[in-house]
C-alpha cells in the first residue's frame, strides 16, 4: 500500500471533490513510512507536529495555519534527510509532492489530506 495526498474541495453535502493530478504526483510513501519516517522518532526530535500524526491517524489539513505548518514540516524534514534511513531521492520526491498539493490547495482554497 502507498500513503497518498490529494487536494480536495468540499461539496454541498460536505463530499470530497478531488482536484486532479499529474499520474504519480499524488504518492507521499509507503504505508510504512507512517511510522519510520513521518511518524519516526526523528521527526517528533525535530519538533514536527502534523506529520507525525500520520502514526495514529489520515491527515487533513483545511486552515491556512495547517496548510502554513504542513508546508514548513516537509522543508524542514528535507533539511535533514541525514536523518533517516530511507533514500533521500525516495523521500524528496513524495515529500516535494505534498508540498505541490500544499501550494495547489492555497492557490485553490482547498484542502489537502494525505492518507
Amino acid at each position: 500500500m502507498s500513503l497518498l495526498v490529494n487536494v480536495f474541495k468540499r461539496g454541498p453535502d460536505d463530499e470530497m471533490l478531488f482536484i486532479k493530478v499529474e499520474q504519480h504526483k499524488e504518492l507521499a510513501g509507503f504505508e510504512n513510512w507512517r511510522e519510520t519516517l513521518y511518524g519516526s522518532p526523528q521527526s517528533v526530535l525535530l519538533g514536527l507536529r502534523l506529520l507525525p500524526e500520520l502514526n495514529r491517524h489520515d491527515l487533513y489539513c483545511s486552515s491556512p495555519t495547517d496548510l502554513d505548518c504542513l508546508l514548513t514540516e516537509c522543508n524542514t524534514l528535507l533539511a535533514h534527510l541525514d536523518r533517516y534511513p530511507q533514500d533521500s531521492e525516495s523521500i524528496t520526491y513524495r515529500v516535494q509532492n505534498i508540498i505541490d498539493a500544499v501550494i495547489l490547495a492555497r492557490e485553490s482554497e482547498a484542502e489537502v489530506v494525505i492518507w
